[in-house]
């Protein structure tokens, strides 16, 4: 089942990033054929993203993003961490981690931007196994297992553009994949150039 689906993933992101391309190519083809010189058609920006927040599972995610923007089109890289920071399980603490290529659409206007993407990442982290022996300072010791897998990561931004240079707002994330699926919100700063 594994197998197939990463099959399925591999055929997906594919087919994703020819789309990508083609609608990529296509508009800046159409651009160039009209001789536009419209600074909304012809714009890019680049900005990094910093979040604190939680997750469902874990009370403690944070990330950083790097960002470009082409025209309407969004590309991004991201290292995301969820912990699950109980410490009264302080040595058999669980996390998951991402490290993932977006790609989205993005919505400006000169108060904010709204934006949705999707890609391919890898998941790492530790989990919890079988139970070891109990500690009554740090609730207990269990055999910790090592989480790999490629999953599709999930993110939207809700952004109050502050500046030509910095923005706040909320970030939605995601991860899809068969070892341990994650969801949750952060408190997001953007800075760079966003407009």
């Amino acid at each position: 089942m594994k197998k197939g689906f990463l099959i399925l993933l591999t055929i997906l992101m594919t087919s994703i990033s020819v789309f990508s391309m083609e609608s990529v190519a296509l508009q800046i083809k159409d651009t160039d054929s009209t001789n536009v010189t419209d600074s909304t058609k012809l714009s890019s920006f680049s900005w990094i993203n910093l979040g604190l927040g939680t997750s469902l599972d874990y009370p403690m995610a944070f990330n950083i993003g790097l960002n470009y923007q082409l025209q309407k089109f969004l590309f991004s890289a991201r290292f995301l961490v969820a912990d699950e920071l109980d410490l009264e399980k302080q040595s058999s603490s669980e996390f998951v981690w991402d490290a993932g290529i977006l790609f989205g659409r993005i919505f400006k206007n000169n108060f904010g931007q709204i934006s949705i993407s999707a890609g391919l990442s890898f998941v790492g982290g530790l989990k919890r196994g079988a139970f070891i022996s109990d500690d009554e300072t740090w609730g207990g010791y269990y055999n910790m297992k090592h989480r790999a897998t490629l999953g599709i990561p999930l993110e939207s931004h809700l952004i109050y553009m502050l500046s030509r240079n910095a923005g706040i707002g909320i970030t939605a994330f995601g991860n899809l994949n068969l070892d341990k699926p994650f969801f949750g919100a952060l408190l997001s700063l953007q800075l760079g150039i966003i407009r």
